[in-house]
This record gives structure tokens, C-alpha cells and sequence, in this order.
């Protein structure tokens, strides 16, 4: 499991991003256990582990956003602190929250998932995933 991290964390910090698959190739192991390895990672130190996923929000990683969002408006996190724990930058950090609020304006006056997506100018899967 560290060795997964690491070699994602190593990569990151190199400019340069791995898939799941890729360290699971390298390490000749199954890409299934990478993400459990990953999964587990991020669940026990409570941070998010840099892969392609959640760098450049593809696939089924783009649940950080609710994570980024949670220690922003919940815990109070500042900007900073949070694009350290996330592995994202304040850029995207600052984003993602004012995505946040404007769905969070359209569901409080009542749309759909549908008009609230459009309104708010998200992808309604994004939408999906943030209000989950």
C-alpha cells in the first residue's frame, strides 16, 4: 500500500501523473488492488492520494470535490491547507466551491438535477457526485 502512494505521491511530485493502472503494472499487481490500496490510503489519513483521476477529474476519482468542499465549508479549512490535503491547487479548490454554492443556490429555489446543472454550469454528473 505505501508503495503504491509513494509512487504516486513520487510522480506528482515529478510533473507528472499516474493511472491506477499504471502503478499497477509496475508493480505487477492488479489494478482492483491499487485502487483498494489507494482507497484505504486516503480513507485512513484522510487525505487525497495525486493520480489521473482526481489531477485532471476523470473517471470515477471526482468524488475529491465533495471532499474539498466538506473541509472548506465544514471544518473551516483554509485554501491552502486544503490544496495541501487534496494534492490540488488553490485554483481548482476555489472553483470547486463556488460550484458548490451556485448548486447549492438552484436546489435551494427548487430545480431539477436537470435545469440545476445547466443553470449552474456543471455537468449534471458532477452535479450527482457533489450533492451526493
Amino acid at each position: 500500500q505505501r508503495a503504491a502512494v509513494r509512487l504516486l505521491g513520487k510522480a506528482k511530485e515529478q510533473k507528472a501523473v499516474f493511472t491506477g493502472v499504471d502503478v499497477a503494472t509496475m508493480m505487477r499487481l492488479s489494478p482492483a488492488t491499487i485502487s483498494k490500496y489507494v482507497r484505504d490510503w486516503e480513507k485512513q489519513n484522510q487525505t487525497s492520494v495525486p493520480r489521473r483521476g482526481t489531477i485532471q477529474d476523470m473517471g470515477r476519482s471526482v468524488t475529491h470535490k465533495k471532499q474539498i468542499c466538506y473541509k472548506i465549508i465544514v471544518e473551516g479549512k483554509s485554501i491552502e491547507q486544503t490544496a495541501r490535503e487534496t494534492n490540488h491547487s488553490s485554483e481548482a479548490i476555489t472553483r470547486y466551491v463556488k460550484d458548490y454554492k451556485r448548486i447549492l443556490a438552484c436546489l435551494s429555489q427548487g430545480l431539477s438535477p436537470k435545469d440545476t446543472a445547466f443553470v449552474a454550469k456543471v455537468n449534471k454528473i458532477l452535479f450527482t457526485n457533489m450533492s451526493a
